[in-house]
């Protein structure tokens, strides 16, 4: 293979950009430049020539994501792509190489990513940390089981208004929340509330929603309505979506819903990313309306084990024996003795009888807490070789909080 990878410089970052647009079957434009480069930085880029052409894309931002008991420093990996033209020629493995290499140089003990096709980041050690749940519920069906009151005051605020308001409450949320990632203001402003008339799909502006109860802003919701109409009965067909929805507590998560059920001229509420144990599930008075559906969310790449391993806490004190297999990422591999202590972690090589054995793409997926091993041991992808173990591991990686991650990047 005769293409060289490195990153893009500055005064073709656009042309990187439509490559990516590309290959995904999207058009770039002016404004996604400017936005897009706002909040990335080039030196994390990863660039495929062929000779002087652009044909692969890939990039990652630096993170600081929760973990059980903290945060750590983490890649969060996008942008990937390669042209048509140039497809099944290992671009792709030698952009995934180049960049696992250096999020290890920066000192970056996880990846993280949202995968367009997760059978393609499974061949680099990704496993499915987070899964969520897709909600679509008919408006007339958006029933509580409990028909208390309402209580305090929805608000929809301006862009500036919104930058104030809303972080707090999405940093009280994410505090203990595994999955979750910091965001400053150019990533609030150009990511998590842009709204240019490029990304709103044929749908309204972005709508930003604060409940505020005694006083503080408890809760907020990101939505956007599709307005459409049955012209034969004229009534309304459109629907709400919801982008994001945090709340600090259980009252406020309820009327913030109460907000969204309530929203006129549409039939359906549809929401984007919610958490696999979502709470509004035992809220409402028919849970089977709410038509969820369970896909993957995040994907999780452990690229320093001992790092990772040390850097979270744990729920549960005790000893596991592990051998670990990891070709794509092979400093990782070796026979391991995780012991607990009062909820903290240490690393070691081990030697003699082996607990369990797995690969990277098992230990990315349990090292939030949203995995159990249990299950993959079920279906055959872990070999337990000592009773008890897996479900021992369980018990140690359990987050009481169930990992999620709020938005794509």
């Amino acid at each position: 293979m005769n293409y060289e990878i490195r990153p893009v410089p500055e005064e073709r970052f656009a042309e990187f950009l439509e490559a990516a647009e590309t290959a995904f079957g999207e058009e770039s434009s002016e404004e996604g430049a400017r936005r897009l480069r706002a909040v990335t930085d080039l030196d994390r880029t990863v660039t495929a020539f062929d000779g002087d052409n652009i044909v692969g894309t890939n990039s990652s931002f630096a993170f600081s994501m929760t973990v059980p008991g903290g945060e750590l420093p983490t890649a969060g990996v996008t942008i990937v792509g390669v042209l048509p033209t140039h497809r099944r020629r290992g671009i792709l493995r030698a952009m995934m190489r180049y960049q696992l290499d250096d999020v290890r140089r920066r000192g970056e003990p996880l990846a993280i990513l949202w995968a367009s096709e997760g059978s393609i980041y499974q061949r680099f050690g990704y496993g499915t940390a987070a899964r969520m749940a897709f909600v679509n519920i008919l408006k007339e069906r958006a029933v509580f089981l409990d028909s208390t009151p309402a209580v305090g005051q929805v608000n929809l605020l301006s862009l500036e208004e919104a930058l104030r308001a809303i972080p707090p409450i999405y940093d009280r949320v994410r505090a203990t929340t595994p999955g979750m990632y910091r965001r400053d203001e150019t990533w609030w402003r150009e990511h998590s509330l842009y709204d240019h008339k490029d990304r709103r799909y044929s749908m309204s502006p972005l709508y930003r929603a604060v409940w505020t109860h005694d006083g503080r802003a408890q809760a907020y919701a990101t939505y956007r309505m599709k307005n459409d109409w049955d012209d034969d009965a004229g009534t309304p067909a459109g629907y709400v979506r919801v982008n994001e929805i945090n709340a600090t507590s259980p009252l406020a998560l309820k009327e913030m819903w109460r907000y969204m059920f309530g929203i006129d001229l549409v039939v359906h509420i549809k929401a984007f990313g919610q958490p696999m144990d979502d709470p509004l599930f035992f809220m409402v008075a028919e849970p089977r309306r709410l038509r969820s559906q369970v896909e993957d969310g995040l994907w999780l790449r452990v690229v320093d084990v001992r790092a990772a391993l040390e850097g979270r806490s744990y729920a549960a004190d005790g000893e596991l024996n592990f051998l670990l297999r990891d070709e794509f990422c092979p400093w990782n591999e070796g026979h391991f003795k995780l012991e607990v202590k009062s909820g903290e972690g240490h690393l070691t090589e081990a030697a003699g009888d082996v607990d369990l054995e797995m690969s990277a793409r098992e230990l990315g997926a349990i090292y939030l807490g949203g995995t159990p091993l249990t299950a993959l041991v079920g279906a055959g992808r872990v070999v337990e070789n000592t009773q008890g173990a897996a479900r021992k591991a369980d018990q140690m990686f359990y987050s009481e909080v169930t990992p999620r991650c709020t938005e794509e990047f």
